[in-house]
């Protein structure tokens, strides 16, 4: 049975985007004894993504970090921006790399990720 004290690291990625793509980053924080959750997301956004309201945002109720690519020429930089903005990420870290900050600067994002996972251990 899995340790539920030991916090859980769970990375999304929108759209299309496989789980392989988090490979590089995963061994970090699994080395340092923190569980890592990467759902394959294979379905295209639906209709219903826009037009049925979520019932909880979990950035409400859950401490989130953010990731801007400032390279980004899939999403624009200052939209992203915006968002965790608005959505009140504890923090937000500027990478300078492209869309799949993951796979161009997998050791910058680990570091996140863990330093992210730290302030809540």
């Amino acid at each position: 049975m899995p340790d539920v004290e030991t916090p859980a690291i769970v990375l999304v990625h929108g759209a299309f985007a496989d789980a392989a793509g988090w490979a590089p980053i995963t061994e970090l924080p699994l080395g340092q004894g923190f569980r890592v959750f990467a759902p394959p997301v294979y379905n295209p956004l639906s209709a219903a993504a826009f037009t049925e309201p979520a019932a909880v945002a979990a950035w409400k109720t859950k401490p989130a970090w953010g990731i801007v690519s400032s390279a980004d020429r899939t999403i624009n930089p200052d939209v992203e921006r915006f968002g965790y903005m608005r959505a009140g990420l504890r923090r937000v870290v500027e990478i300078d790399a492209p869309h799949l900050v993951m796979r161009s600067h997998p050791a910058e994002v680990a570091a996140v990720i863990t330093a992210a996972a730290a302030e809540l251990s």
